[in-house]
């Protein structure tokens, strides 16, 4: 999980090199079309099932999933990496909301109070001022929001579906939508900018491969708080590359969010 998350933060930060060029609907586009092109060959070889049998929640995944990593992407092409991240990882939040709401799973007074702070912890580093100019930090906790969405359309789809297959649905889905939704704007990436592309795919690939890992050897309240070491990885990569240290703010609501992150996790296990 430590690798994923130390992968996810390459692929973000390649994501802000290719922002200066294009739209992150076509970012999106190849994060998905390269992940596609690696996984497919493998899949076959395997005899790993393409389709599945659920494919009306294989789409509506997949559709949560492409809305969520464009609106990360636009987040992350204009805020410091550090809180993009953070700002996508309230997705451990929703996901305790929407288990609650859609799945009848118990909550508990700890549990809430965990999800309290968490929403505090996210004001702290979006500093709402209700201006245009503050669209990227509620992208980025949208994105949070249609993630969890896309997380709890899965634990639904592994009653059927191999972890293979719904990736490579959503690769797909992501390939397709981008293309429909970026048509007429797609600038097609030359030198640097193709190299930006191709490392948002392959280490977003790479990312997603660590990660099932992770959960299939180990229990997900033991592994799911190590992703929180994406933030790190992200503030390291802005102070290297664009010289831009977090503030006070972000360091506080990033604390908070971590902490309240963790016991959710905890929680929801129990």
């Amino acid at each position: 999980m430590l690798l994923a998350a130390f992968c996810f933060s390459i692929m973000t930060a390649f994501v802000k090199l290719a922002g200066t060029a294009m739209p992150s609907i076509e970012i999106a586009f190849f994060r998905g079309f390269v992940n596609l092109c690696l996984l497919t060959p493998w899949m076959l070889y395997r005899r790993v099932p393409l389709l599945g049998a659920n494919r009306r929640m294989l789409f509506s995944r997949s559709f949560f999933g492409f809305v969520a990593l464009c609106l990360a992407f636009y987040a992350a092409t204009r805020l410091p990496l550090a809180d993009a991240t953070m700002l996508n990882q309230t997705s451990t939040i929703f996901v305790a909301l929407l288990s609650l709401i859609f799945l009848g799973e118990r909550g508990s007074a700890g549990l809430y109070a965990y999800i309290g702070v968490a929403f505090i912890g996210t004001l702290v580093i979006i500093k709402p001022s209700f201006e245009i100019g503050n669209l990227p930090g509620i992208a980025g906790l949208i994105s949070g929001l249609f993630s969890a969405m896309a997380y709890v359309s899965i634990r639904q789809l592994h009653r059927t579906e191999s972890s293979e297959t719904i990736v490579f649905n959503f690769s797909f889905y992501t390939s397709l939508l981008g293309l429909l939704a970026g048509w007429g704007q797609f600038v097609w990436p030359l030198g640097a900018g193709l190299l930006y592309v191709v490392g948002v795919g392959a280490f977003g690939t790479a990312g997603q491969i660590c990660m099932t890992r992770a959960y299939r050897h180990a229990a997900a309240t033991v592994v799911s708080p190590y992703m929180y070491s994406g933030v790190l990885f992200a503030g390291l990569w802005e102070a290297l590359f664009w010289s831009h240290w977090p503030d006070l703010s972000s360091i506080l609501g990033g604390a908070l969010l971590i902490l309240s992150g963790v016991g959710i996790v905890k929680r929801m296990s129990r």
